[in-house]
């Protein structure tokens, strides 16, 4: 909806003076995600490091903050709190809210264009000295700033100015389909805000943390998924996940009759959700320990040299064990759902369920091989007991769920 173009329509609009300032503020443009974000070249001078630096500290302190709260003092100008009965929004605060935003808008995306142009950083293979300015540390800076501006921000202040048009040619905002026209808009507007509020946070919260922090936030977001996979297997197990999911269509096929059907699948995916119950279980140990969950945290952290390039190798890996046990929790549900007889298409549990034990032995050697000491003045012995206290932690419950996958009556 072209908002430029609906406020013309109504002459005199007493929010005229609001309507230009938003579109003073759309008229910014992020630059595109297709720019140079890395140089051949690993060396850059001090200052120019120095500039780089100052540039993520002014976004991430200053620019993306100053956003935040005007975002704040442009909601309170609207006057939301009294919507229902009689909206009365302060023009010339918003107007001057609004100016102060395009302003810092623009700054934003000026100090994004210093960063990633001219000159540009090292590729992420060169980048193991350049601590805050590592290429997957800075390039996450700016993802997230994108999303303020050109994902979210601008696509909010139409809303506004939608909300600010409903209100100018109501009569009567005391109407209940009024009413409701007027809720869905500002829930629409409050939802927006909220998601740009979480969005600076983040950035702000990356800033402050270390390499292995921002690891541990993605894996704590994993942790959770485990935890929500084991409660979805002992439904299978219970019998419960198909009348919770609603899926009962079931088909004769092949001269076998559809309750037939039914007991294999049901017997098959019970097998199976038994089977991967303990893989899923030390998967949500594992990240758990890793996300310093457990009563004694991890000793480790990550090693302060580390490369970017090697850090996404790293989480990518890690990934992997996770992404194994979502596709084998995904192929039970589908066992348990479907009204196809696909039980015959299951050739080996053992197989099928140790592929998970493969992939975390992969995460604990790329792991094991890129940890340094929490104490940068550790000494050569306290570093070699660092290597010996993770393998406790964490193979010997790697082999010991693999001795269970093993030994189960299940896998044989």
């Amino acid at each position: 909806m072209d908002v430029e173009s609906d406020s013309e329509t109504s002459e005199d609009s007493r929010y005229d003076g609001v309507f230009s300032a938003i579109e003073k503020v759309r008229k910014h443009e992020y630059p595109s995600e297709s720019g140079h974000w890395g140089s051949p070249y690993p060396h850059l001078t001090n200052d120019q490091l120095d500039e780089k630096l100052d540039v993520v500290k002014t976004l991430c302190t200053s620019l993306l903050p100053a956003i935040k709260r005007q975002l704040t003092a442009f909601l309170n100008s609207l006057d939301l709190s009294e919507h229902s009965d009689n909206p009365c929004p302060n023009v010339e605060s918003t107007v001057s809210i609004l100016s102060e935003m395009s302003d810092t808008v623009g700054e934003t995306i000026s100090a994004a264009e210093t960063l990633v142009w001219e000159p540009p950083l090292p590729e992420p293979r060169h980048d193991r000295h350049l601590k805050e300015l590592k290429h997957f540390r800075y390039t996450r800076i700016l993802r997230i700033t994108r999303a303020v501006i050109h994902g979210n921000l601008l696509n909010l202040l139409p809303d506004f100015s939608l909300l600010m048009i409903f209100w100018d040619r109501q009569e009567n905002l005391n109407d209940i389909t009024s009413q409701l026209k007027s809720a869905n808009l500002i829930s629409t507007v409050s939802w927006r805000a909220a998601n740009i509020r979480n969005l600076i946070d983040a950035v702000v919260r990356q800033s402050t943390l270390s390499d292995l922090a921002i690891l541990q936030e993605t894996w704590q977001d994993t942790r959770q998924n485990t935890h929500k996979m084991l409660k979805t297997l002992f439904k299978v197990i219970n019998g419960t996940y198909l009348d919770s999911s609603g899926r009962v269509n079931w088909n004769e096929q092949d001269g076998i009759t559809k309750q037939e059907v039914k007991g294999l699948h049901r017997a098959c995916s019970i097998q199976l959700a038994q089977l991967v119950i303990p893989v899923v279980k030390l998967a949500r140990l594992f990240y758990g320990k890793l996300c310093n969950i457990a009563i004694h945290p991890i000793p480790f952290t990550l090693d302060r040299e580390l490369s970017s390039a090697e850090y996404n190798m790293l989480l990518k890996t890690m990934d992997a064990f996770h992404a194994t046990i979502h596709h084998l929790v995904a192929e039970i549900y589908l066992i348990d759902e479907s009204d196809q007889n696909i039980v015959p298409q299951i050739r080996s549990l053992r197989q099928i369920t140790l592929h998970p034990m493969s992939t975390l032995e992969q995460a604990l050697l790329a792991l094991a091989f890129h940890i340094a000491p929490s104490h940068a003045d550790d000494t050569d012995r306290r570093r070699a007991a660092l290597q010996r206290d993770f393998k406790a932690c964490f193979f010997s419950a790697e082999r010991y769920a693999r001795r269970c996958l093993l030994e189960s009556p299940q896998s044989r």
